[in-house]
């Protein structure tokens, strides 16, 4: 039975998030996905990662929680449609998604 590696690699991660190397890359030189540097190389500690995924997925877990009570009230007449679109694009900046229109502009 092969032990388990204390680190992992980005392209677990790219696997495990459904997301490119080249993101996975994007991330940890932002400082989103928890790493540390050794010279050149950066090193992104299994159980840093798995922590990470935990509270990221409970903090996914109350935006959706918080989007929804947003369409509740947009549906009762009681917010407008601007309010909602407005935090569905702040939320989409928090997790890190993107529709491509802001790279395009900046090149």
């Amino acid at each position: 039975m092969a032990a388990e590696r204390v680190f992992i690699e980005p392209a677990e991660i790219a696997e495990r998030l459904g997301i490119s190397v080249a993101a996975v890359y994007r991330y940890l030189n932002a400082g989103v996905i928890p790493s540390r540097r050794l010279d050149h190389r950066i090193l992104v500690h299994r159980a840093d990662f798995e922590r990470w995924c935990r509270e990221g997925n409970a903090e996914k877990d109350e935006r959706k929680k918080d989007e929804n009570s947003l369409i509740e009230k947009l549906l009762a007449g009681e917010i407008e449609l601007e309010l909602v679109i407005r935090a569905r694009k702040n939320n989409a900046r928090l997790l890190g998604i993107s529709d491509g229109r802001e790279e395009r502009r900046n090149q």
